[in-house]
């Protein structure tokens, strides 16, 4: 397993590793937490999560955590294929397999997936992974590798990084920046522009006849099959998705993170028609609206969609949060809200042939639905 005195060990569960980590991490660091277990013990199809220990010359010198990902058909979305030139591969790419290495978390936004003690050492992370990948070349064969969500930027000018890692660029997550002036929702609502204060005080009126519930852990269990297709009508509706959650993610999210996680229903007539899903980072003056669904029919009569991020925005100022994490999707939506653009750092690398074939295609497309008209939304006053 030892190739330039580097070598790892490799775990399939954190209890096997958290001693460990919890004597090499910083004390508030997102690697040494039950976060970890959450996924772990949810067991979510496709996915196998391995814990590396890494050393060179004996000494242990930093972490790994990995995803190790099956994806196919089911994660992407089939109108890719309405493409005159995706048709073409279609019979080469639809049904097939392939493994992917991820460093980091698929389902989580800023959970870089290493550490090192030493930051001169940060970059020896490829080598690593690519250990690890010739290691396991004739059982898992990976297709792909992804480093996801790094806290910033490789020089790739640098010969200690293989030139076969690029950088997968155009990712961004959106997040909005609460100001200290906004005391109450109200206040911020003054701040906008005359045009997106009606279109708010309209959003508001439509979602008024919903009753909005933090769900308790008995009842986010009694509900748990409602919220899990809600969730799966949003996620069908994506592109691409990398990984599906299953029923148990959200009571595992509750049981383990406690009151850093809350989900809250949507209710009209006694009836749940929407959920949204916070996780609280106190430390950090930040939240994020993690995973949300709804019916479609109720969010163009009420708004819903709107209501729930403004509802967000309204919790972080009871909060006194300073940062709202939006996420990846709906940029148009988000930046109307006042969100902005954060660049996110990721770096892959692709086998030669039927993968990477799929994968620029597939990205392609991707990014040409994404479009640029959310670029123009400022929805604050120009003395803003």
């Amino acid at each position: 397993m030892e190739k330039n005195k580097r070598s790892y060990e490799v775990f399939s569960r954190f209890d096997e590793v958290r001693e460990k980590w919890e004597e090499l991490l910083p004390q508030a660091h997102h690697l040494r937490n039950d976060d970890l277990l959450v996924l772990e013990k949810s067991n979510i199809d496709d996915i196998q999560y391995k814990y590396l220990n890494l050393y060179e010359d004996k000494e242990c010198i930093g972490i790994l955590y990995l995803q190790e990902f099956v994806f196919s058909q089911k994660h992407y979305n089939k109108r890719v294929f309405e493409k005159k030139y995706v048709r073409m591969f279609q019979c080469f790419i639809e049904g097939q397999n392939h493994n992917l290495l991820i460093c980091g978390n698929l389902f989580r936004v800023n959970f870089q997936g290493f550490y090192f003690k030493n930051k001169t050492d940060e970059e020896k992370l490829f080598d690593f992974l690519s250990l690890y990948r010739m290691d396991h070349r004739r059982k898992k064969n990976f297709s792909g590798i992804l480093v996801k969500d790094c806290s910033y930027g490789f020089s790739f000018s640098q010969s200690t990084i293989p030139s076969q890692y690029k950088p997968f660029q155009q990712d961004i997550s959106m997040e909005l920046h609460v100001s200290e002036e906004w005391k109450t929702f109200e206040l911020y609502l003054q701040k906008l522009s005359r045009k997106y204060r009606q279109r708010a005080t309209k959003i508001l009126k439509d979602s008024a006849p919903v009753l909005l519930r933090d769900m308790s852990e008995q009842e986010i269990i009694f509900y748990q099959k409602q919220i899990y297709e809600m969730y799966l009508h949003i996620v069908r509706k994506q592109t691409i998705t990398l990984g599906i959650l299953n029923e148990t993610y959200f009571i595992q999210m509750k049981y383990l993170l406690r009151e850093n996680f809350c989900i809250y229903g949507y209710f009209l007539d006694n009836t749940l028609i929407g959920f949204a899903s916070h996780i609280y980072y106190p430390e950090k003056q930040k939240m994020e609206i993690h995973y949300i669904g709804y019916s479609e029919e109720v969010n163009n009569t009420h708004s819903l969609y709107f209501a729930i991020l403004f509802d967000g925005l309204k919790t972080a100022i009871h909060k006194n949060y300073r940062i709202v994490e939006l996420g990846r999707t709906a940029l148009e939506a988000k930046a109307s809200l006042g969100a902005v653009p954060v660049e996110k750092y990721n770096y892959i690398w692709i086998r030669i042939g039927l993968a990477r074939i799929t994968f620029n295609f597939l990205s392609s497309w991707f990014l040409e639905n994404i479009g640029a008209t959310w670029k123009n939304r400022n929805p604050f006053k120009s003395s803003e």
